[in-house]
């Protein structure tokens, strides 16, 4: 499994909106810079999580984007199955894909779904509150 830039950008971006959720809606300009992401890329994210009843945007003067849950409500696995095809660790494992004629007799089925099962538990655990929760790090969160 390899994260996307995509997956990775609106991590980064939902991270961005909820340390500064209380501000009213946040200008797309301003997340880029914050971000380093160019405005055109971060459009198709926003687009993306606003589809997906994560963020709500408002345009004009004055819009911008905003969370519609709380950072504690939201996890990173939510927002990464938004942004990436797959999230399995092998392809025998990937959704909609027909059952392999080996499965019965496959010594290293059980090691793929253990690992497929930790993972999204634990991408599952973590939320956008965990992203911002200031540490040793100095506040900065990279993703």
């Amino acid at each position: 499994m390899l994260i996307s830039t995509k997956g990775r950008y609106a991590l980064r971006v939902m991270a961005d909106l909820a340390e500064h959720q209380s501000e009213n809606f946040i200008p797309l300009k301003e997340i880029a810079q914050r971000q380093e992401i160019s405005e055109k890329y971060l459009e198709s994210i926003m687009k993306l999580l606003v589809r997906a009843r994560m963020l709500s945007g408002m345009r004009g003067k004055g819009g911008g984007y905003k969370l519609i849950l709380p950072p504690e409500k939201c996890t990173v696995g939510a927002i990464l199955r938004l942004t990436e095809t797959s999230m399995a660790p092998v392809a025998c494992l990937e959704p909609n894909t027909p059952a392999c004629p080996k499965s019965a007799s496959c010594r290293t089925l059980r090691v793929w779904q253990e690992l497929d099962r930790l993972i999204s538990g634990y991408l599952d655990s973590v939320t956008l509150a965990d992203l911002i929760q200031s540490d040793n790090n100095g506040g900065e969160y990279v993703i």
